[in-house]
């Protein structure tokens, strides 16, 4: 199990989410934290948490640094030493809200240009007729 963790700089924070829910897997869980996005990636460890990050952030629009990846059992084994290690030790302040898609659009519509990651326009696509 690995938790990514995205900031968000330019962009709404649940934009962001809805770009990663949109890219991920339906075992993924994504949430929004102040500005931050968390993601969930169940049965993943550390060089496919790697490869995941590499892959969703050149589809992400603006970010505040670098998305920060931790697994168990590598990082914690407990979800308090995960969150200390997705924080590098800070202060984990803001109420954690599930991501909800708002409306019937995926984010990723509205963001990206579909000849950049035709990949991502499909999924999203698909998910919208679906």
């Amino acid at each position: 199990m690995s938790l990514v963790r995205f900031q968000a700089d330019g962009i709404p924070a649940t934009d962001i989410a809805g770009l990663l829910a949109d890219c991920g897997r339906q075992v993924d869980r994504v949430w929004t934290i102040a500005d931050d996005v968390v993601v969930l990636l169940p049965e993943i460890g550390p060089s496919q948490a790697q490869a995941y990050v590499a892959r969703v952030s050149r589809l992400l629009p603006a970010l505040a640094g670098p998305p920060r990846a931790v697994t168990f059992p590598n990082d914690g084994l407990t979800l308090g030493a995960l969150a200390a290690a997705l924080y590098e030790g800070g202060d984990v302040s803001g109420e954690l809200r599930p991501f909800a898609r708002p409306g019937p659009e995926p984010v990723a519509l509205r963001h990206l240009d579909p000849g950049t990651a035709p990949e991502l326009a499909r999924a999203a696509e698909h998910r919208k007729a679906g």
